[in-house]
């Protein structure tokens, strides 16, 4: 099927029968579905459509979903297979931007208007994409080549830290595909992103498994002119799943400390301003509201539970806002969940119905 095809309203509500939150389920296909990495938004800037990727057709393609009408147009047409999980929205412009391939792409989530504005060398592997705030610029990290790559449940995650293939943190001019590398890291480097706030700041992370990384967090500006580790770690620290606050000044993440357990944290982007919060339960995954006074995450395998904290000097008991039963099987069926733009919302993926699917709860 080609972009621009559409699909009726696959959605429907309900709610769950564990603690009453009200559902919207937004995909229903015989295929997985997923909304976008939970570092960036899923949703366009008007904040009443969602990017999602879908399996139809045999492919993998980027969705544009109406929130108000749950209606469904394909975006893309790839005649490779388009990574979803890769891909992200441009915070002031109706845009998406993808790898097909080695291709970095931009789609008018509107006209459908495509173009190729850079592309990935043939002995690089991209990683995710992630805007500036302003909407110039896009910023990624390209691995050297292994010839092979990680399993769907990790497997070869030590062995590519051991690696430790060299990156790139790249970045590119969205209006003219001018590119230029930020930082040459000796390496293996992921989760780049880019603040939402700041528009000349990138934090990226030292990759692998999160006990086994001496340093993981870094700070990069777009030009290459200053680059330091962000929060420096010592051997009782096990940091991971870092994002930025809404603020734009500040980037959260989450510290397995060997001795003082389970910490939620925060650090503004200069290392000044360090706050970590005990708390008792853990997740997979974490993003804050706009105001970082609600928290979201999503539980494990054998807790699949979306679990809220209060953030008011502490951390308070997490409330069970839903039980979404996904297997975390794949990393598509890791629910990811986001808040909303409006924070009304939270937005996850569960494959409680044999397939990844998106959905939105009430918060």
């Amino acid at each position: 099927m080609a972009a621009g095809q559409t699909y009726p309203s696959e959605r429907r509500e309900f709610e769950d029968p564990e603690t009453g939150a009200q559902i919207i389920q937004l995909t229903n296909w015989r295929g997985h579905s997923n909304h976008l990495y939970f570092t960036t938004t899923s949703f366009l800037p008007d904040g009443r459509h969602l990017i999602v990727a879908s399996d139809r057709d045999n492919a993998q393609n980027l969705f544009r979903i109406d929130l108000d009408s749950g209606g469904i147009v394909q975006l893309t047409d790839a005649s490779a297979h388009v990574e979803g999980l890769l891909a992200c929205t441009s915070p002031v412009r109706g845009e998406v931007y993808f790898f097909e391939r080695r291709d970095l792409k931009v789609v008018n989530a509107e006209t459908l208007e495509l173009r190729t504005i850079y592309r990935v060398a043939d002995d690089r592997v991209p990683s995710i994409l992630t805007p500036s705030c302003d909407g110039r610029l896009l910023a990624f990290a390209e691995r050297t080549d292994t010839g092979w790559e990680i399993g769907p449940q990790y497997q070869g995650f030590e062995r590519m830290l051991a690696e430790s293939p060299p990156t790139t943190i790249r970045v590119v001019e969205i209006a003219t595909g001018k590119s230029w590398a930020a930082f040459e890291d000796p390496a293996w480097c992921s989760h780049v992103n880019f603040s939402p706030g700041r528009p000349e700041w990138i934090c990226y992370c030292h990759e692998g498994p999160w006990q086994l990384v001496k340093q993981r967090m870094w700070m990069v500006t777009e030009s290459g002119g200053e680059h330091y580790a962000l929060r420096p770690q010592d051997e009782n620290d096990s940091v991971g799943h870092e994002y930025w606050l809404g603020d734009g000044d500040r980037v959260a993440f989450h510290n397995w400390h060997r001795e003082k357990g389970h910490l939620m944290g925060w650090v503004r982007y200069d290392n000044t301003d360090l706050t970590e919060l005990a708390f008792a339960e853990g997740s997979c995954h974490f993003q804050s509201n706009s105001d970082n006074s609600l928290q979201v995450g999503d539980g494990s395998r054998d807790d699949p539970y979306i679990l809220l904290w209060q953030i008011r000097g502490e951390v308070g008991e997490a409330r069970k806002l839903l039980r979404h039963q996904s297997s975390f099987h794949i990393q598509r069926a890791h629910p990811h969940p986001i808040f909303s733009p409006d924070d009304q919302y939270v937005v996850y993926t569960s494959d409680v119905s044999g397939y990844c699917n998106v959905y939105m709860a009430r918060v």
